[in-house]
């Protein structure tokens, strides 16, 4: 495959501090338009691959390209323009702020990306429709909002810019088997329909079985 076609490229990657744990990742390359599914236990390194993929963690050494992007090239402020046109990140707590409407937490990718406002509008409202919420939710204050509504206004600003690439960080760790369940579908069902990428990071291997490569970190990573 053309080094092109990957949406994730790393060689020799190392991270880490004198002071703190280190870690290597070999090799690790992801096809555009896959689903994989990172397990890993608590405090192994999960979040800090995520934050390296997003270019918000810049490696100690080695090579990182990601949506062809070198960020082992960049620091994390250089980036900053990239990762908000490319790159959509769901949170572990999700980050739907309280003080905002669902509207304006939505449009906070797309200001970031310097889109125009009029035009994420009518979208925002047509990706929450597909999210099964109501066009009436839009200027709802999101603390008002239930945990099901949050993880739509999650999903839908995720999608707002059409990012090529998901990175998603234990984002049903909080949630009941309903909740996480009804997320999951939904997600899934956006990601198929749009061809992104996704890079899902879970302890519950119980999430793994519908996405197209399974990953263990400790098999592709290494303790330095």
């Amino acid at each position: 495959m053309n080094p092109r076609e990957y949406a994730i490229n790393i060689a020799e990657l190392e991270y880490g501090h004198r002071q703190g744990p280190r870690w290597r990742l070999p090799k690790w390359q992801l096809a555009a338009g896959q689903t994989v599914f990172l397990e890993a236990p608590s405090g192994a390194g999960k979040s800090t691959l995520l934050n390296l993929l997003a270019g918000l963690l810049s490696p100690t050494k080695g090579e990182l390209r990601v949506l062809g992007e070198p960020l082992h090239q960049r620091h994390a402020a250089q980036t900053a323009p990239w990762r908000a046109r490319q790159l959509g990140i769901i949170f572990q707590n999700l980050n739907v702020l309280d003080y905002l409407s669902c509207l304006d937490n939505i449009r906070l990718a797309a200001h970031f990306a310097h889109r125009h406002e009029q035009d994420t509008g009518a979208k925002a409202a047509d990706l929450l429709q597909r999210l099964n919420l109501p066009d009436s939710i839009l200027h709802t204050q999101a603390s008002q909002l239930s945990v099901g509504q949050r993880q739509r206004v999650a999903i839908a600003r995720a999608l707002i810019n059409d990012p090529p690439l998901i990175l998603a960080d234990e984002p049903t760790s909080a949630l009941d088997d309903t909740n996480s369940r009804d997320f999951m579908n939904l997600l899934f069902d956006l990601v198929r329909e749009r061809g992104c990428t996704l890079v899902f990071a879970s302890h519950d291997r119980s999430l793994g079985e519908r996405f197209d490569q399974q990953i263990q970190l400790s098999e592709v990573s290494q303790p330095l």
